[in-house]
């Protein structure tokens, strides 16, 4: 099963700008100053069937 939200990390580069670092499933992220309760609608989401 593939999940039906990710998560994408991103990074600045100087003298680039923004690249993608990796996907990862969304519940495997850290929160990081996002907000939990999005957060967990997502993770839900997710692993939806």
């Amino acid at each position: 099963m593939r999940p039906r939200t990710c998560v994408l990390d991103a990074a600045w580069v100087e003298g680039r700008g923004w690249v993608l670092l990796e996907a990862n499933a969304a519940w495997g992220a850290g929160l990081n100053g996002c907000d939990a309760a999005e957060a967990a609608r997502c993770i839900a989401e997710a692993t939806r069937a």
